[in-house]
């Protein structure tokens, strides 16, 4: 869209610069006092033609270019909640589910993640920890507050999150690859090993199995 509004605005130039020159020679044919022939007359009505036409094409292109700045705007609103999630919704739209719904784990796992995104892990485990308490069995809640719990350095509460979060779902190659990230940092090299090759072993994405290959591999070669 770029290339074409420069293409057409070059084009709108052109017709412009050759309107001008079309109605400058049949002036200047008038000025010599000689009576403007029907091709003149045509021919100067040609050029003034251009010269609108060409700026009508470039108001055309402004108005349009206009526009689409206006929807790229709109399209990058910025809520001024000081608390976002990755999806820009505010913890005020969680704090709305939860009021309608007080038992409802995964409204409070939600603003769990809206709080873990802006920094704020304790109110993050918070949220989580009443998910779980709602439903013991809340996978996600689990590993999401293994997540913040990491993010604080407190590696034995994530451990023991991510080990529940496995134990619910023994498939989650990401829960077992930030346990065995977590289990290095306690210095428990063995676990941390054993993690890792669990989830190259079970990860379907090549950007964590490429994340874990390498994690595995410095763990290995240092002292």
């Amino acid at each position: 869209m770029k290339i074409l509004g420069a293409i057409g605005m070059v084009g709108a130039v052109i017709m412009i610069f050759a309107g001008v020159d079309m109605a400058r020679i049949v002036s200047q044919a008038t000025a010599q006092g000689s009576a403007p022939s029907i091709a003149e007359v045509f021919y100067n009505a040609m050029g003034w033609g251009f010269i609108g036409l060409g700026i009508f094409c470039i108001m055309l292109i402004c108005v349009v270019a206009f526009r689409e700045v206006r929807q790229a705007e709109g399209g990058k609103r910025v809520n001024k909640s000081p608390i976002l999630d990755a999806h820009g919704r505010t913890t005020a739209d969680y704090d709305k589910a939860v009021e309608l719904d007080l038992d409802n784990g995964d409204a409070y796992c939600k603003r769990g993640d809206a709080y873990e995104e802006m920094g704020e892990y304790g109110k993050a485990i918070a949220d989580y920890s009443k998910a779980i308490e709602l439903d013991p069995n809340h996978a996600l809640a689990y590993f999401n507050r293994g997540c913040a719990y990491g993010e604080i350095g407190k590696y034995e509460e994530a451990i023991a999150d991510y080990s529940k979060a496995i134990e619910l779902n023994p498939n989650d190659a990401l829960a077992y690859y930030n346990r065995g990230l977590a289990y290095h940092e306690t210095g428990d090299v063995s676990e941390a090993v054993s993690d890792l090759e669990k989830c190259i072993g079970l990860s379907t994405d090549p950007e964590l199995t490429h994340d874990a290959r390498q994690a595995l591999a410095e763990i290995k070669k240092s002292p």
